[in-house]
Parts: structure tokens; C-alpha cells; sequence
């Protein structure tokens, strides 16, 4: 059986896409923690909470910055 009819489908599309944004989003999340652990040790449970909960926006300013900015920084970035 072909996947073209399944592929084709704009529910299947939007589902796809979601996903792919969930992924993305999530090895963000695990990106930044491994570097900031790295960068600052254990990290304050309030911002290992913010990052879990922060939107892909939010995900993205941090990476830029992540390899300059202070703790305070990242926690201003972040909205905590």
C-alpha cells in the first residue's frame, strides 16, 4: 500500500508538522541544559522549570546567547 493518500492528507500534514516542532523544541530543552550545567553547575530549580515551559521564541533567544550570557542573563531571557 502507498503512503502518498496518508502523506497527502493536510490532518496528517499538521500532525507531522506539530511533531516535528515538539521534537525540535524538546533537543532544544536538552541542548541548553547540558550546556548551561556545563557552563554554571546544577542549575536553580527555577530555571530548569522555565525552560521546560518556555515556547520555541523563548528556546531560541537563550540558545543565541548561551555561549556569553551571565546566569542572570539566561534567567532575564527567559522571563524568571
Amino acid at each position: 500500500m502507498s503512503n502518498e493518500i496518508l502523506e497527502s492528507s493536510p490532518l496528517y500534514q499538521l500532525w507531522y508538522r506539530e511533531a516535528t516542532e515538539k521534537a525540535a523544541a524538546q533537543a532544544t530543552r536538552n541542548a541548553l541544559l547540558v550546556v548551561l550545567h556545563n557552563r554554571f553547575g546544577e542549575l536553580p530549580p527555577v530555571v530548569t522549570e522555565a525552560i521546560a515551559s518556555a515556547d520555541a521564541a523563548a528556546l531560541q533567544r537563550v540558545l543565541e546567547h548561551v555561549g556569553t550570557d551571565t546566569l542572570e542573563q539566561v534567567r532575564q531571557r527567559l522571563g524568571v
